[in-house]
């Protein structure tokens, strides 16, 4: 609180990005993320993700960090191309 009163100096300009970027994804859009929230606990149980550790639950919802071309080929049927 009460940092629109602080210069941004060499010195604290880290922690001006890390508190930027923080306002920005979280308190800028609290009532977006509480709706998302809202809807994804009716549809997945929080005691289903409980079993999972933050590493395993990322996996689960974004896939793998990197596509391997080779095996999307060998798995993917093209129709009407």
């Amino acid at each position: 609180e009460g940092g629109g009163q602080q210069k941004v100096t060499e010195a604290n300009k880290g922690e001006y990005v890390s508190l930027v970027a923080r306002h920005v994804m979280t308190n800028a859009i609290r009532d977006q993320i509480n709706a998302f929230l809202e809807g994804f606990w009716d549809l997945v149980p929080k005691s289903l993700l409980q079993i999972f550790n933050d590493h395993e639950l990322e996996l689960l919802i974004s896939g793998l960090p990197e596509i391997d071309i080779d095996d999307l080929r060998a798995n993917t049927e093209y129709t009407g191309y």
